[in-house]
């Protein structure tokens, strides 16, 4: 049932058909100029992901995206997939964003077929496994920031409207930014845990890898304000300006990440 799902599972959803709609519409503040992206990258994963013809053999590893246009929340949006190719192990998806008959968005994806899990006492070498370290979190766990957006709040100018006007489909507990805004903007970090509530019990892989699309555009756009010390919408000198996301590439290297565990988030 609809209630049994999370805010991220409802803003993710898509409804299959020959072409695909999105199913959740979401209003932007005031002061945004068109619909979260968030959206249409997540939206895209799921309208490929509804086309494979073993879906549930293959996960989303790659994409690569372009924002053309301001959507708005006026009219539905309709996802139009070319099936580009289709192999033993992989599969290539071309997705338009469209909305009054205008493209506003389109996506390149790549699909893996999952690697068969080794045999009892098998070996897995077959499998390649890397990873990066973890980011040092100052020996904190999440459970020992504070949560939430309110740090943003009238920070450089964050009018409270806009954050409170963001969909919130993720839990972030955030550590101190490094080093202070304003300083040398090349070493800045900001470090986080995230983690979307449960997912309903059964949500397969291609949801929790479009949720984790979402989270990739929450709060991407802040990042050269905060290590700039530069007020929001405004550049660094104080005049006007404007920040749109152009293009969005991610690369899954878990096809079994699940949103609804603690992640670290460095930018």
């Amino acid at each position: 049932m609809a209630s049994d799902l999370s805010p991220v599972e409802g803003y993710t959803s898509v409804i299959p058909t020959k072409l695909t709609l999105d199913s959740r519409p979401w209003d932007p503040p005031a002061e945004a100029r068109g619909i979260f992206g968030g959206f249409l990258l997540a939206h895209s994963i799921r309208a490929g992901q509804e086309t494979l013809p073993r879906a549930a053999e293959f996960s989303v590893h790659s994409l690569q995206s372009a924002f053309l246009r301001k959507g708005t929340t006026d009219s539905k949006l309709l996802y139009h997939v070319d099936r580009v190719a289709d192999g033993r192990t992989f599969a290539t998806r071309l997705v338009r964003a469209m909305q009054d008959g205008e493209c506003i968005f389109t996506a390149l994806l790549g699909f893996q077929k999952r690697a068969a899990p080794p045999a009892a006492g098998g070996d897995a070498s077959d499998v390649f496994r890397y990873e990066l370290r973890m980011p040092e979190m100052d020996g904190k766990s999440p459970l020992e920031l504070p949560a939430g957006y309110e740090g943003f709040k009238n920070y450089m100018g964050v009018p409270p409207s806009v954050v409170d006007a963001l969909p919130s489909p993720f839990e972030w507990r955030s550590l101190p930014y490094e080093p202070a805004p304003g300083d040398d903007p090349t070493t800045f970090r900001a470090r986080s845990f995230v983690r979307s509530p449960r997912l309903s019990p059964g949500a397969p892989r291609a949801v929790h890898l479009a949720a984790l699309a979402f989270l990739t555009d929450i709060w991407l756009l802040t990042v050269p304000h905060l290590a700039t010390g530069a007020e929001y919408g405004r550049m660094p000198g104080g005049a006007l300006g404007i920040q749109i996301t152009l293009n969005h590439s991610i690369v899954f290297h878990d096809p079994d990440a699940r949103a609804d565990e603690w992640m670290v988030c460095l930018r």
